[in-house]
């Protein structure tokens, strides 16, 4: 996705939803399985509270391995770059 001509940007900071990779501190009271979907829940209401922002790009960094991952999770809606050094 390409950026529209917009005067904004907000960048969220996200990786994949993997166990064991998100919200690790959450395990001491979920079941480590659940923590993932949760991880994955709370992004996509983050990515739809953004795109109902007016006149704002939106986008995604991340690690690089988790680009595809969030490119797909985001529905291709949002520019995703992997974050490098």
């Amino acid at each position: 996705m390409t950026f529209r001509k917009r005067q904004r940007t907000l960048v969220i900071m996200a990786k994949a939803p993997r166990p064991g990779m998100v919200k690790t501190r959450l395990t001491r009271s979920l079941p480590a399985a659940v923590v993932p979907a949760l991880y994955r829940c709370l992004l996509e209401d983050t990515l739809t509270l953004a795109l109902s922002l007016q006149d704002v790009n939106v986008a995604i960094m991340c690690p690089p391995l988790d680009r595809e991952d969030l490119e797909t999770i985001s529905g291709h809606r949002v520019s995703v770059f992997a974050q490098s050094g």
